[in-house]
């Protein structure tokens, strides 16, 4: 398969990644003066990650009404003027005044300087792709998530680790092992969860889909370079995780992986914890078998025979709902304290599920049973 020229991908990566990403950050102070009136603790909420040039340009200020200006690195104000009422915001519980910045379209980074205050912002950039960095460093994440391999001070940096939790996971409650190696770490935790991770998979799978030429093959982790697209490799590392988690005998996927009770603050290949893998879910095995046909038909131009496994295993699962609608929903076992994702109706899942088989292989019956499963969904 070919890949579309990626030269122009960083100016517009934004559309699929981040152009939703706002970081508020706040400053604190409680001075004033002529130019000025604070009304209590105030507070600088802005973009942190930056502003396109041409964009709308807003802070929102609490507790401050009155003069600001706009800095440059070397200290120059480039901008200043005074504040807007913007009314009592209920989510925020304050008064809020606005600042309207558009006039600043020149490249480079600034501050907020709120003088009568005694504050500043944290600094922000002004450029035409702020967002180009933050898309990668968001992709990347979950390269720094992958669970079962060492993570190398050439890809990871300064979070570089050994191999971690490659040991035999056993099934709850009983002593039968099984190698569920591979796959995202959920959080800020060691567990792998497969109706999160299959939706995580699914919504980068999507961007691709929808932008494929905004992604390149230089992201800066092992697959790098092999001609494919980096988020498609990664989404991979969680594809092949998912289909272990598939149980060979029913088609039915395994809730989560995950150690009883959460570990301490241990990097993860100190976690010693046993890891159990739970019961098959509904949940679980919907969600896989649908982000497993949504890769089969991105598969295709690539790879296909990885893109046939994929479908055989998005059938497989697909098998299991059908022969078990209206399985209850997963719950910890008692004493177990990992992370529970229970949901009591797999239908959207499910519906999902269906409709992406239909896509994949134009089957009407997918669609017709899809009709089912979406009048079964609660609102």
């Amino acid at each position: 398969m070919a890949f579309p020229d990626l030269k122009k991908r960083k100016q517009r990566k934004s559309a699929a990644l981040s152009a939703a990403i706002i970081l508020l950050i706040s400053a604190a102070g409680c001075t004033g003066s002529a130019s000025g009136r604070t009304t209590g603790l105030v507070g600088i909420n802005l973009n942190q990650v930056g502003y396109r040039t041409n964009a709308v340009k807003r802070a929102f200020v609490t507790g401050y009404e009155g003069a600001w200006r706009i800095v440059g690195s070397n200290g120059k104000t480039v901008l200043s003027g005074e504040t807007a009422p913007a009314g009592f915001d209920p989510l925020a519980g304050d008064e809020i005044a606005r600042i309207d910045f558009d006039g600043l379209t020149r490249p480079g980074e600034y501050r907020i300087v709120l003088s009568a205050a005694g504050i500043e912002s944290y600094p922000f950039t002004v450029d035409d792709d702020p967002y180009g960095a933050l898309a990668d460093a968001l992709l990347k994440n979950f390269y720094f998530q992958r669970c079962g391999t060492a993570l190398t001070e050439e890809y990871a940096g300064m979070y570089a680790h050994s191999a971690c939790h490659t040991r035999p996971a056993v099934l709850y409650g009983t002593d039968t092992q099984i190698d569920v190696t591979g796959g995202w770490h959920d959080a800020g935790d060691y567990g792998r969860y497969s109706e999160p991770g299959a939706c995580a998979a699914a919504m980068l799978l999507l961007a691709y889909d929808s932008f494929p030429g905004l992604f390149g093959d230089d992201l800066g982790i092992p697959e790098s370079g092999n001609g494919v697209p980096d988020i498609l490799d990664e989404v991979r590392w969680e594809l092949d995780w998912l289909m272990k988690m598939q149980d060979p005998a029913t088609g039915g996927v395994f809730h989560k992986a995950a150690s009883v009770r959460f570990p301490g603050f241990v990097m993860p290949e100190k976690d010693y914890s046993t890891i159990a893998v739970h019961a098959v879910s509904p949940t679980a095995t919907a969600a896989t078998a649908a982000v497993l046909a949504q890769a089969a038909r991105i598969w295709r131009g690539i790879d296909v025979e990885y893109a046939s496994v994929l479908l055989e295993a998005a059938e497989f699962a697909y098998g299991w709902i059908i022969a078990n609608t209206g399985a209850p929903g997963f719950k910890n076992p008692p004493g177990v304290e990992s992370g529970e994702y229970g949901d009591a109706s797999a239908a959207d899942e499910s519906f999902w599920a269906a409709m992406e088989l239909y896509r994949t292989t134009g089957r009407e019956t997918c669609r017709d049973q899809g009709t089912v499963f979406r009048s079964e969904i609660r609102s």
